[in-house]
């Protein structure tokens, strides 16, 4: 099995990440812009996250690199209209991996981050129970 990455990105445009009548050209989501920034990376990374799941067993998961990509720079261009900031500013403040320190709950600092995770081929790493 291959990652079909036409209808990937297709799916993509459906769902308003890439701009319409373009190949690759990432857009900012506006309904997203009033969330807070760590909403934010919270959506974006499970989005990613999803993709990475489902396409886990494909014989071409680093393909997945490039729907990276386009969440990140997506998430860029809404964090940058959100803070009315320019790129340059934007990568200052968060850095090129868009990551974000916060105190949790408890009081300990925790950082979310939206870093490409590993993707290893795993065509027979299915998580679950034991027969």
């Amino acid at each position: 099995m291959s990652i079909p990455m036409k209808s990937l990105i297709d799916r993509l445009k459906e769902r308003k990440f890439l701009k319409p009548g373009t190949k690759l050209f990432p857009t900012s989501i506006p309904h997203f812009i009033p969330l807070p920034i760590k909403n934010l990376l919270i959506i974006f990374r499970s989005f990613l996250n999803g993709y990475i799941n489902y396409y886990r067993f494909a014989d071409n998961i680093g393909a997945l690199k490039t729907a990276h990509h386009i969440f990140r720079s997506s998430l860029t261009k809404t964090i940058q209209r959100k803070l009315d900031i320019s790129r340059g500013e934007l990568i200052r403040i968060f850095g090129q991996d868009i990551s974000l320190s916060f105190k949790n709950k408890l009081g300990k600092i925790q950082v979310l981050d939206f870093k490409c995770p590993p993707l290893p081929r795993e065509p027979n790493g299915f998580k679950g129970t034991k027969p």
